[in-house]
């Protein structure tokens, strides 16, 4: 099972984001966006737009997030549940690569063991951290249980967080 995804992701600490990504998610192409006012969330896929109450610490939530299990395996689990998403999670032996570039950013790269306590899935981590902001760039994630191996890709063009957004970038679309 093989997913390979790139977009961008911009957040503010006011509950307020903005998600867009494309892809291929398990050889089929998926196309996702996420708006937050701070107090609906709309997702946008190949459904349609749905409409949820955000959870009230999103912000929050998606700062450990992005430290542990990544942006788009967090969002298969449902914007209600990010917080619970990373509860269970042991990360262990990170071990620090030889830096490496993407484009023209130079990055700290690490490889890490993830281990969930729910299913017993274990998973090798390697993330390329942009050297300025320490902010992922790229994540792959390899590894699953007895019955699924899996790897994952995440490729993020641009990841803004608590910098100045312009309101209107977290409105809805019509």
């Amino acid at each position: 099972m093989t997913t390979d995804v790139s977009g961008d992701f911009s957040m503010r600490s006011d509950n307020r984001l903005r998600y867009w990504v494309a892809g291929r998610k398990i050889d089929q192409e998926t196309k996702t966006g996420v708006v937050c006012d701070g107090t609906t969330l709309r997702r946008r896929d190949k459904q349609g737009p749905i409409d949820e109450k955000c959870p009230a610490k999103l912000s929050d939530d998606f700062r450990t997030v992005l430290r542990v299990g990544g942006l788009y395996a967090s969002f298969a689990n449902g914007f209600a549940k990010v917080a619970t998403a990373v509860d269970g999670w042991k990360s262990s032996g990170y071990k620090k690569l030889d830096d490496d570039k993407i484009g023209e950013k130079t990055c700290r790269v690490l490889r890490f063991a993830l281990e969930t306590e729910m299913k017993k899935e274990q998973f090798i981590v390697k993330v390329w951290l942009d050297a300025e902001t320490h902010l992922p760039l790229k994540r792959v994630v390899t590894g699953g249980d007895d019955q699924i191996e899996m790897t994952m890709t995440e490729l993020w063009e641009s990841i803004s967080i608590d910098v100045e957004i312009p309101d209107e970038d977290f409105t809805f679309e019509k």
